[in-house]
């Protein structure tokens, strides 16, 4: 089924409800916002150290965002629906999961939209990895990019003010949806109060895919657009942090 921009139509308007219930309880300011591509398709990349990050870089952005986003959030009631009603899109490691998503994927990229991914994966809301400055990327974003050919925009959100709040739910409650064991035993989770988000140049996977193309050249070309664009947030953060 070929991507349905009423799908967008009807998410933009949850977003303009759900977005002033959302500040209420943050401020998120931002920066770079005019560097994100107006008319063209491209792959928005982020670190991700909080739950709230997809709201706050959604209430950011000039354009919506169909995130990719782990398959279990999908099976919790509420969150669930409303995360289909917002065109995201679920992944997880098997196999026909990833070809689902890469279809999804490419269907919203020739219909001119955004893609989000946390190419840190759910490792750093988790655990004692919760307090890295940047955690280590896993590859599909990259290999995405280069298959369906599009260009990154890679953002950084940098907090002012957060703490660390007991998550509400308890661990027997979230056994019964089959969350990933590392989130189940997670016993705190990060809560913005003040939050920043800053938008960086797009970056073109032309010389990345160019090398893509060449015999055995794959891997490389995504291995070393994983570690550019890690390399790339990592200044990026510590340039925008107080």
């Amino acid at each position: 089924m070929a991507f349905d921009p009423v799908d967008i139509e009807r998410a933009e308007r949850i977003k303009r409800l759900l977005k002033p219930i959302f500040e209420l309880f943050v401020h998120v300011s931002s920066s770079g916002t005019g560097n994100f591509p107006r008319n063209r398709p491209c792959l928005l990349i982020s670190n991700h150290r909080s739950d709230m990050d997809p709201w706050v870089l959604s209430a950011t952005a000039p354009r919506h965002i169909c995130w990719i986003a782990d398959y279990y959030l999908f099976e919790i009631p509420l969150i669930g629906k409303l995360m289909e009603e917002m065109s995201s899109i679920p992944i997880s490691e098997k196999k026909s999961d990833i070809v689902r998503a890469f279809r999804k994927s490419k269907e919203a990229f020739l219909a001119n939209q955004v893609v989000g991914i946390f190419p840190e994966g759910h490792d750093t809301i988790t655990g004692s990895l919760q307090d890295l400055e940047l955690g280590r990327f896993h590859t599909g974003f990259a290999e995405f990019a280069v298959r369906l050919g599009v260009d990154i925009v890679p953002a950084v959100i940098v907090s002012r003010k957060e703490k660390f709040d007991p998550i509400p739910v308890p661990k027997a409650f979230r056994k019964l949806f089959n969350l990933p064991e590392d989130v189940v035993n997670t016993e705190k989770r990060l809560v913005y109060e003040n939050v920043h988000v800053h938008y960086g140049m797009p970056v073109s996977i032309s010389d990345y895919k160019a090398k893509a193309e060449d015999p055995d050249g794959f891997d490389e070309a995504v291995l070393k657009l994983t570690e550019d664009m890690h390399a790339k947030m990592l200044a990026m953060i510590r340039d925008h942090a107080l």
